[in-house]
């Protein structure tokens, strides 16, 4: 059965918009994003904290192209961090929802920034 692209829309957009006010401090959106997306945000949180990455880097690496893995892989290679190879999972989800790209992109540079905030190892604070 395929998803509601209007009900995925909704959690693309709240991992990204539904900021929280918690004892005067603002607190970031939980990341709604498929686990196929946050277990790349997490290897590139990972790997960023042994290696330097451009923060365009970080999204390109945390939300690649399937089409042009070969050539993203290719810019990745520095350091002994191994390639996360992108999943069938990861692949079917790009492609149903390619068109909400841009939007997919910023819940990316979200959870880069202020972390998953969903109870999940490795998650950056």
């Amino acid at each position: 059965m395929e998803k509601d692209h209007n009900v995925e829309f909704k959690k693309m957009m709240r991992s990204i918009c539904s900021w929280n006010v918690n004892h005067g401090k603002p607190k970031p959106p939980k990341s709604e994003l498929p686990e196929c997306i946050k277990e790349r945000v997490r290897w590139v949180i990972k790997i960023s904290k042994e290696a330097p990455v451009t923060f365009i880097g970080s999204i390109t690496f945390a939300f690649p192209d399937p089409d042009n893995e070969w050539k993203i892989k290719k810019e990745f290679e520095f350091g002994e961090t191994d390639w996360l190879p992108i999943t069938d999972e990861y692949k079917k989800y790009w492609n149903e929802y390619f068109s909400y790209r841009s939007v997919l992109e910023e819940a990316v540079a979200v959870a880069l920034i202020y972390g998953l905030n969903d109870d999940s190892e490795g998650d950056a604070k």
